[in-house]
């Protein structure tokens, strides 16, 4: 059995930074359709060429002998075969196809075709095919189908003759709405309405006034250049109630009141009284009240904003009327999306049917859109039903792009002055203030752009895979039920996290429309398109009616099905990402179940750091990517003779992930590895007490990896538990985390809380969603100051307690202050003065507390080098190369 590149190396840091900026610039096949959790090409990318090519069949694109150690030479090879360090992106260079193809059937005998049977939206599948290698990409969700097919399948098989008539149907839909609608979006004074703002309105339960519901006033926010001039003014709504009626103005400035509607409590803006949350909800779906508050309108330079005026209220009017004299044809037609929506949708308990996730005008004008799409592809299907599927399906596209900006569960950016779309919180949410898009302009939204962004992915897929030799293979079925017929040996796949989005409920929104437009002719070759709304019984992760108890059973009989359709002497990769041990025991004992050994385990950044669902989420933006082999043999393994085994591995991998630059949770997430690494290797695994288990083992690996940081830093076999949980969050620039981590940590160490509390080491505060957070404390300790009279009242039990009383000596007495702690404490000089050099080599932080402390840390380390008191050895190990071999 031959080992893989992947097997011994990747260069993580720099995968990890162009990820960071992929993401944020994002290639244009991912914007042909929203979805969630896409991997970034290069992520992709390294992943498949390190999978398929054997560590001794490396060809070569550096000279070797160019550089002092092979592992160097072989660091910057893989990056050239990545097609790092280059003027653009990495996704827009393609591979040395030729090269590698040479490399990849050396390694293998011939080109092994691919395996993604969680293929999702395709980055995988996409990079196997630019690589050259053949691909079956399956995938559970017929949203995900369809979007296999129009990323991978159709760009290679119909070229540019697609995209002529994607353009022309796309553009003559657009022309013949603008004709038929464009009276329903007339100019506001002259000028173009960019989007209109609105609310929903209850009629008071206590005085009987219709009292808009309003999450915010504001419109805009003031910004200003670098001299301080202001750029950009901020602009509010108000309002003045005259009798039983409600009178909006826009002004200038910060809104002087916030919303009537705050954690699901809700004001009469009249009366003052609250009304209660069942009440508006069975006040909306009775009545689905809304009232038009503000018109956003285009100017040569930005926005501008006005109240309504009667033109555009009267054009509003019209378009209720014009839907109710279409709707029994529509409805006759099958185009109404009269489905009910899932539970977990919160939108839902107020409007249950996905058409009323639209406001009349913009349900009237989502119908005409699939009304004359489904017409297109009808004519089409006349004559060849194959062409007809792939030009509907980039229809249905682009009106479920303009449906996930165009629609009542929008908001309105004021910092950017843009829409928010229905999935910034991932899910369709109940936004209290909404906005509607004028589809006919060009501004964020409008149809225009969807017809672009569609246009641009096609484009982009054809350019990167015209002339590639692999062919591909798409199905549509539950991994459960999926039968290719054959064997892989290489498996590569980005299965669901856990229960970090469900896929089936949160694409049912798309699905609905794409079924109505092109699905009917996916029923014959999917037996899932038969069916009104998704299908989840199958689904893999925890949402809906499915529990984690559901999840741990079908995620462990998927693994089982991929170990039957594994080569014996193949190989599996997966993706896992999730800030949770309990997800991570659930892989382990999966894995371990399914007959699976890890060979090799890599933090990697697959999520954007910027994105609102990132931050403070379960599942993290970097995953763990997880390369695996079939075990060959059966052995039992005692838990407690594999401690030391797992310490000496999470030291190991955090020594070589250092030497990249990596840190924080990234070690974290590589230290869960290595203990995954160590007892897959068994297959039956015991505790003489009885009482250890895989799951306190997974739990250890933040204990291992968090002595390894205070050995390393202080130079000590034994560092107390209380300096080490200090040093482990201050280096790794955690000084607020989440109370989970901080909770985990401490009692994987042993720390009695509240100990820590009296410290005045930690205190407590909230996050941004009202979640508990710890927060790290710095040598004040939460005194007010530190003009003590007297002896310092910190007493002091730990190292890292003497080091805080020698900065608090020092700012209270100078060098003969520090010299009295030093000579006092029961430490070595040298461990103290190294735990100085760490923490004056933290960097500079948000936190002007944790900047205090780095800056009188440094100037005494200073101090006492010059006085020949510290060694002045650097506590940052030196960067250190994975050992790779080239023959």
């Amino acid at each position: 059995m031959k080992k893989l590149i992947i097997e011994e190396f990747l260069p993580v840091e720099e995968i990890n930074k162009e990820a960071k900026k992929e993401k944020l610039g994002r290639p244009a096949i991912f914007e042909m359709h929203y979805y969630w959790t896409r991997k970034p090409l290069i992520t992709a990318r390294a992943v498949i060429i390190g999978s398929l090519i054997g560590l001794n069949e490396m060809p070569w694109k550096v000279n070797p002998k160019a550089y002092d150690k092979l592992d160097e030479a072989c660091h910057a090879n893989f990056l050239e075969l990545l097609k790092l360090n280059k003027s653009k992106r990495a996704h827009n260079y393609d591979p040395d196809r030729e090269f590698l193809l040479k490399a990849i059937e050396k390694t293998w005998g011939e080109v092994p075709k691919v395996l993604d049977p969680f293929a999702g939206a395709g980055s995988i599948p996409f990079e196997v095919l630019r690589v050259g290698a053949s691909v079956v990409a399956n995938d559970y969700n017929p949203v995900a189908y369809l979007i296999l097919k129009a990323t991978l399948e159709y760009p290679k098989k119909y070229g540019w003759k697609l995209y002529e008539d994607v353009k022309k149907y796309a553009n003559q839909i657009l022309n013949e709405l603008k004709e038929e609608l464009g009276h329903l979006y007339p100019k506001h004074d002259g000028k173009n309405v960019a989007a209109y703002v609105y609310s929903w309105v209850v009629k008071c339960p206590y005085c009987g006034f219709k009292t808009p519901l309003v999450g915010s006033w504001q419109l805009s926010t003031e910004r200003k250049n670098d001299e301080g001039k202001v750029t950009r003014e901020a602009h509010y709504i108000d309002y003045k109630i005259q009798g039983n009626e409600i009178k909006f103005e826009i002004k200038k400035g910060k809104a002087p009141h916030s919303g009537n509607v705050s954690n699901g409590v809700f004001t009469c803006l009249k009366c003052g009284a609250q009304i209660s949350d069942e009440y508006v909800a069975e006040y909306i779906r009775k009545h689905e009240e809304e009232v038009m508050m503000a018109v956003v309108l285009l100017e040569k330079r930005g926005k501008s904003y006005d109240v309504p005026n009667e033109e555009d209220l009267k054009a509003f009017e019209e378009a209720k009327k014009e839907l109710k004299r279409n709707w029994l044809r529509f409805y006759r037609e099958g185009l109404i999306p009269d489905e009910e929506m899932p539970k977990d949708y919160r939108v839902a308990r107020y409007t249950p049917k996905y058409y009323q996730l639209f406001n009349p005008r913009q349900l009237f004008l989502m119908l005409k859109y699939a009304e004359k799409a489904k017409k297109i592809v009808e004519e089409i299907a006349k004559e060849d039903e194959e062409y007809a599927k792939a030009v509907g399906v980039y229809l249905s596209f682009i009106l479920t792009k303009h449906v996930d900006y165009n629609n009542r569960a929008t908001s309105w950016n004021s910092s950017y002055e843009k829409i928010s779309h229905m999935f910034a919180q991932r899910r369709p949410s109940m936004m209290w203030n909404h906005l509607e898009v004028n589809p006919f302009v060009k501004s964020s939204g409008a149809l225009q752009g969807m017809i672009r962004n569609v246009l641009n992915g096609l484009k982009y897929a054809i350019e990167k895979l015209s002339g590639t030799e692999g062919k591909v293979e798409i199905h549509n079925e539950s991994i459960l039920r999926f039968n290719p017929g054959k064997k892989f040996k290489v498996i590569i796949t980005d299965p669901p996290y856990y229960d970090d989005v469900p896929y089936g409920e949160v694409s049912e929104v798309f699905y609905v429309w794409h079924r109505r437009i092109v699905g009917w002719l996916f029923e014959k070759e999917s037996r899932l398109f038969k069916n009104r709304k998704v299908e989840t019984k199958e689904e893999i992760d925890v949402g809906g009616n499915r529990d984690k108890e559901h999840f741990n059973k079908l995620f462990t009989e998927a693994l089982k099905k991929l170990h039957e359709l594994l080569d014996d002497d193949g190989v599996l990769v997966l993706f896992f990402a999730h800030k949770s041990s309990k997800a991570w025991h659930f892989v382990l004992e999966a894995l371990r179940k399914a007959g699976f050994v890890i060979t090799a385990t890599y933090p990697i950044h697959t999520e954007s750091t910027e994105s609102s669902v990132a931050r403070g989420k379960r599942s993290i933006y970097h995953s763990l990517i997880i390369v695996t082999r079939k075990r060959k043999e059966d052995k039992t393994g005692f838990i407690e003779e594999l401690m030391d085994e797992i310490e000496r591995k999470v030291e190991e991998k955090a020594r070589k992930l250092e030497g990249y630059g990596l840190k924080g949770s990234d070690l974290l997430v590589a230290s869960t590895g290595a203990v995954l690494e160590v007892l897959t290797q068994y297959s039956n695994l015991k505790s003489y007490s009885g009482k250890a288990s895989t799951a306190d083992a997974v739990e250890l690996a933040m204990k291992f990896l968090a002595r390894y940081i205070a050995k390393k830093v202080t130079g000590l076999d034994n560092v107390d538990e209380i300096t080490t949980f200090y040093l482990y969050l201050r280096l790794n620039g955690m000084d607020e985390v989440d109370y989970s981590t901080a909770n985990q940590l401490m009692k994987s160490l042993g720390i009695d809380e509240k100990l820590l509390e009296k410290k005045k080491l930690i205190r407590y505060s909230s996050g941004e969603k009202g979640g508990k957070k710890v927060v790290l404390e710095n040598f004040y300790r939460g005194d007010s100051d530190l003009e003590f009279k007297g002896e310092d009242p910190l007493e002091a039990t730990t190292l890292i307690d003497y080091v805080h009383k020698a900065i608090r000596a020092f700012v209270r007495n100078g060098i003969k202050g520090l010299k009295d702690v030093l000579s006092e404490a029961p430490y070595p000089q040298s461990s103290i003065c190294k735990v100085l050099e760490a923490l004056s080599s933290v960097k500079s932080s948000s936190k002007k507390q944790v900047n205090e402390e780095v800056k009188l840390a440094q100037t005494i380390v200073e101090h006492m080098k010059n006085l020949g008191m510290c060694t002045g050895n650097s506590v940052i190990a030196e960067k250190r190369g994975i050992e790779r071999w080239v023959k």
